[in-house]
């Protein structure tokens, strides 16, 4: 069933009542088997953070798909950088699961198991386990919330965003966000994670 809510997609509402009917049972077998929205949201985030390409050690190979920064990192940089684009490629490819899961974080034991692997790998690279904890939760928070903001720009009426855009912003500015929320999403996530990335190492030492 937590394929099901996955193959639905979390545009819309998330309902027994809908995974029901695109599976042809009844609902009451869905509430029977997994329980209401909230249950089925938890089940379908487990599975695809359970099958998203996480880095599987703090010694993670360079990812050619990371480009050129992947280049020069060494390991607890490419440990972030692999864990954050994994996280942003995951939340990417099914819009709205930022809104639908976003009370979930804290819950969901599949997410919570990931933060402790990466926490652990800082660790085996001789980081404090506060300093690990309050890395990770940075970098997935900054990757969260760029995903997020993303979305509620996308689903707000076009008109009154185009009015804000020209109305609010300097042109520059304008033309700016307006690539960011676009087609330069990615590279723009990517010059943030950078600056992360540069201030963890200049505040915790870390080369």
């Amino acid at each position: 069933m937590a394929r099901a809510v996955v193959d639905l997609g979390f545009g819309g509402e998330v309902s027994p009542a809908a995974v029901a009917a695109h599976l042809g049972v009844h609902p009451s077998s869905v509430y029977r088997n997994v329980g209401g929205t909230d249950a089925l949201v938890d089940a379908a985030l487990t599975l695809l953070v359970r099958e998203a390409p996480w880095p599987r050690t703090a010694d993670v190979e360079r990812d050619p798909a990371l480009g050129r920064r992947a280049a020069s990192d060494g390991p607890w940089r490419r440990l972030l950088r692999g864990t954050a684009h994994a996280a942003y490629e995951l939340m990417t490819a099914h819009p709205g699961l930022t809104l639908a899961a976003a009370h979930h974080a804290f819950v969901n034991a599949a997410l919570l198991e990931r933060f402790g692997v990466v926490v652990g790998d800082l660790e085996g690279l001789g980081w404090d386990v506060r300093d690990a904890a309050v890395t990770v939760d940075f970098v997935l928070d900054l990757t969260y919330d760029t995903v997020r903001d993303r979305e509620q720009l996308a689903t707000r009426p076009s008109a009154a965003s185009r009015q804000t855009w020209s109305e609010l912003l300097d042109p520059r500015l304008a033309e700016v966000f307006a690539d960011a929320a676009g087609a330069g999403a990615t590279a723009w996530f990517d010059q943030k994670l950078d600056l992360a990335l540069a201030g963890i190492a200049g505040v915790l030492g870390h080369d």
